[in-house]
């Protein structure tokens, strides 16, 4: 018999879900560019210029589109075929509440930082666009101007709500990364009453969050909790090295210092800044999930610096794939060695912020329809 081909006519409605994003440098993706740096040649001597810079999607805030809120948007759009999912994040590494998103910050690179590190790479790599103002626009005012029907319409009169709205920050707050840099380079602590104060801080703070976040209008406000880096696979405390030895392209008496974190340093850690954080920050979801917040956390706590494997950069992967980006530590001589360092270490790497993605998507799937 022959074949007959039969056609039929169907509506398809395309649905759009409007995914948005801000925060600190876990919510930006901070330790994972695009591109990774490439150093020069050694002559024996010295090492030449490098051959090219790390690239992000924006240097000054090191925000990549392999962060987590990204994945979550792609991984989204994928599973659900009749829907199209637009993403744009503002998230900025050394952003907190206060500084960054409802105020005024200059990035984890300075614009004058940022050019004269593009400036030394090889000449015509890479074309960058660097937003040219001393101080970056603010995180949550960007985001109400995207969304304004109206362009340019300033206060905004209609706005489109945003399906999501996925926002890290605290840790930044806490100062965490500085102190833990400090451990790194000598003994720390976590003295009781600074922790005290910097946690009042963090509370203050966050009790501003809501009506930031308010004039969004996002239905939901997923809110991330900070993966735990301090324990390994047996989730028994890391101890040793958190670097391994550093790259050739940096100076050599950093290989000879021996430097690390004890276990109980890595107990402290935890017991008194990542803990108390993700429990504040679940405390906090909670008391507003009528508002539409979501706590997103739970991530395995068996992957820190020391686990097999792991989830975290460690100080020498972030330096081969960031290069060699200052951060701030201490008083000299750890703020001369720190700058030897990358902003990159001790934070998610993508297998860390895949980790992330599965939670929140998994989040997202049973909130938003």
């Amino acid at each position: 018999g022959s074949l007959k081909a039969e056609f039929a006519d169907r509506e398809i409605e395309i649905k759009d879900i409007k995914f948005t994003a801000m925060g600190d440098s876990v919510a930006s993706g901070e330790g994972n560019p695009h591109v990774t740096f490439q150093p020069g040649s050694n002559n024996g001597v010295v090492w030449t210029i490098p051959v090219r810079m790390a690239e992000w999607w924006d240097h000054r805030c090191h925000r990549s589109l392999l962060s987590a809120s990204s994945q979550a948007a792609i991984e989204l759009a994928r599973k659900r075929r009749d829907t199209s999912v637009t993403y744009v994040s503002f998230a900025c590494s050394g952003a907190t509440v206060k500084v960054g998103i409802a105020g005024h910050y200059e990035g984890i690179e300075s614009l004058e930082k940022a050019r004269d590190r593009i400036s030394v790479q090889k000449p015509g790599t890479l074309a960058y666009s660097l937003y040219q103002g001393t101080e970056l626009p603010v995180q949550a005012t960007m985001l109400r101007q995207l969304l304004c029907k109206v362009e340019g319409q300033s206060p905004c009169q209609d706005q489109v709500s945003p399906d999501i709205l996925s926002i890290t920050t605290g840790g930044n707050e806490m100062e965490f990364g500085p102190q833990l840099v400090d451990c790194v380079l000598k003994t720390c602590r976590f003295p009781t009453e600074k922790m005290a104060g910097l946690f009042a801080g963090l509370d203050d703070q966050l009790q501003k969050l809501p009506a930031i976040v308010s004039d969004i209008q996002a239905k939901r406000i997923f809110y991330a909790s900070y993966p735990d880096v301090t324990k390994d696979e047996k989730r028994n405390f890391c101890k040793g090295s958190i670097w391994d030895s550093q790259p050739d392209f940096t100076p050599w008496f950093l290989n000879l210092m021996g430097v690390g974190i004890s276990r109980v340093e890595s107990s402290l850690a935890f017991n008194r800044v990542i803990k108390p954080l993700n429990d504040t920050i679940r405390a906090f979801t909670l008391a507003h999930s009528a508002q539409g917040w979501v706590f997103v956390g739970d991530y395995q706590n068996n992957r820190g610096y020391c686990a097999s494997p792991s989830w975290i950069h460690r100080f020498k992967p972030s330096v081969e794939k960031q290069g060699v980006i200052g951060i701030k530590a201490g008083n000299p001589p750890l703020e001369y060695i720190a700058g030897y360092l990358s902003s990159g270490a001790m934070h998610p790497n993508v297998f860390g912020h895949y980790g992330m993605m599965a939670r929140l998507l998994a989040e997202i799937e049973k909130r938003v329809p």
